[in-house]
């Protein structure tokens, strides 16, 4: 509704629509009962490596093997997608890595489309590049390695000094040492 109460024009609405699902950071990709791929954002196309106009049209099917031939472990995505496919309703999210041209880490998140009277329509798939969040992930793992490593030396030191102090009698002298080396 406007100003005025009265209803937009159709025109406006959807030119709304465009604008806002064209300016998103993440892709979009809605595919129609057919398996035809119905409508596509450029980031879409852009996180899969294909050009915008290579897309819209054409079935969902070849859209889906042309990304998996660039991916790491086609058979496993593949996998993920059917299982995906199944429980629509659910909403699922499958990630996988595209290899090539540009090697990034994809997540999908697939979620049903009805219409205003509960007609199922198709389906939309969100679709993100999270390559800097499985990179965080990575940089995160690696420090707590290190720092992991680096506690345990100085603890083995502490450890050893603290098994030789309780095997046996020692001098005042060499008792003193170790306690400082402890220290």
């Amino acid at each position: 509704m406007n100003e005025q109460g009265t209803a937009l024009p159709v025109a406006f609405d959807s030119s709304i629509l465009r604008a806002l699902v064209g300016g998103m950071v993440d892709g979009i990709a809605v595919v129609d009962t057919s398996g035809q791929t119905v409508y596509c954002n450029q980031r879409a196309a852009e996180i899969y490596g294909v050009a915008l106009d290579g897309i819209i049209g054409l079935r969902s099917s070849l859209v889906r093997d042309d990304v998996l031939s660039r991916v790491a472990n086609p058979k496993e995505v593949i996998g993920d997608f059917q299982e995906a496919m199944s429980h629509l309703d659910d909403m699922p999210v499958i990630e996988f890595k595209i290899v090539w041209p540009v090697s990034r880490h994809v997540q999908l998140r697939f979620f049903p489309i009805y219409g205003n009277d509960g007609r199922f329509l198709g389906r939309g798939t969100l679709i993100r590049d999270v390559s800097s969040e499985r990179e965080l992930d990575r940089l995160r793992a690696d420090i707590v390695s290190i720092v992991s490593h680096e506690i345990r030396r100085p603890l083995a030191s502490i450890k050893g000094c603290a098994a030789t102090l309780l095997q046996s009698q020692w001098d005042p002298d060499t008792l003193d040492g170790l306690v400082r080396i402890i220290d």
